[in-house]
């Protein structure tokens, strides 16, 4: 329940209110099986590697609350046929 606790702090601190963070509980069911840290790692990947502010951070994981559970080598991957395909980074 701590681990709760703190990805809720983390969530918070987004700016995510009390309701966009049920609705991410509820929506992913598999964020209980998440630790604080790798809440946290994903919200540093988005901040220092893709440049997003805690607004845009925040956007993204009430779009898909699955983020939250994805794995670094998946991210990167993605990132990599993005690029390739033409998207620019604000896309």
């Amino acid at each position: 329940m701590a681990e709760d606790r703190e990805i809720y702090e983390i969530l918070d601190k987004l700016g995510l209110d009390d309701e966009e963070i049920k609705s991410i509980n509820k929506r992913n069911k598999l964020l209980n099986e998440t630790t604080a840290e790798e809440v946290s790692d994903i919200v540093n990947f988005f901040s220092i590697k893709c440049k997003l502010d805690e607004d845009d951070i925040a956007r993204v994981i009430i779009k898909n609350p699955f983020i939250l559970n994805e794995s670094f080598d998946r991210i990167n991957m993605l990132a990599e046929i993005y690029e390739k395909v033409g998207f620019s980074e604000q896309e």
